[in-house]
């Protein structure tokens, strides 16, 4: 992603690329930010642009990577009620 299109990208393409709620993709992007794995240069709404990322920071890692975890827990148990379900109650608005 990073050689394709400047490394520009948008939440939305991301979160549909990824299967995902964005809000899990910008934990994401911010958990692979604190990794080093890459740098976000700058943000416009929903775009952003990536760069090759650099040193770690620990601290930062920590409590992302706690936020991530916790996103990705709540759309694992919201997938499994709704795997498990009946399609009649999922439904049901009243």
């Amino acid at each position: 992603m990073l050689n394709q299109q400047q490394g520009e990208v948008t939440i939305p393409a991301l979160a549909g690329a990824t299967a995902q709620r964005e809000r899990v993709v910008e934990l994401g992007l911010q958990w692979l930010e604190a990794k080093g794995a890459l740098r976000i240069t700058r943000r416009e709404h929903n775009q952003v642009w990536l760069s090759a990322g650099s040193a770690a920071e620990a601290a930062e890692l920590a409590q992302v990577s706690h936020a991530l975890g916790q996103a990705l827990d709540e759309t694992a148990a919201y997938r499994q009620y709704f795997a498990k379900t009946d399609k009649d109650k999922l439904l049901d608005l009243g």
